[in-house]
């Protein structure tokens, strides 16, 4: 899907450069301007965002279709743009076996990935502090043990 649906994907469409162009490194203000351009009008810019939400959603319809749908979140400078990306993320996971009931599954978007990263690691250090040093080897909900966490 990130070949389709990343910023560098959403990038080389708009650009309308082929899929083998060679990938470089598209900056947080590249992506902005160019979903600023995408709103102002139809072209090359919107139809490459109709085109990752294509890509999402067929992506999260098949996952769907093995699990019960679950909310979403998108996250990145991309999830900003989320506005150009939803229509066409909707109407292709509506397409696809587990898309039955496409309008309810609720997508959250946070555009700066920073927070959420620290806030991960720092859950994940203090599990690992609290179930192999404070704890290690004790019973917890559900019978699993102190290891193999996250």
């Amino acid at each position: 899907v990130e070949a389709y649906a990343g910023n560098y994907a959403i990038w080389r469409n708009a650009k309308q450069m082929g899929e083998d162009a060679e990938p470089v490194d598209v900056s947080d203000a590249d992506m902005r301007s160019l979903a600023a351009r995408a709103r102002a009008g139809d072209g090359p810019e919107r139809q490459a965002y109709r085109k990752a939400g294509e890509a999402l959603g067929f992506g999260l319809g098949s996952l769907f279709a093995l699990i019960d749908p679950a909310p979403v979140a998108m996250v990145g400078v991309s999830a900003a743009a989320f506005d150009l990306i939803e229509p066409a993320l909707r109407e292709a996971i509506a397409q696809t076996a587990g898309g039955q009931h496409s309008k309810s599954i609720s997508f959250d978007t946070e555009p700066n990935e920073l927070p959420l990263i620290r806030e991960g690691c720092a859950m994940r250090a203090l599990t690992f502090v609290d179930q192999e040093i404070f704890a290690p080897g004790v019973q917890v909900k559900g019978g699993a043990t102190g290891k193999n966490v996250a």
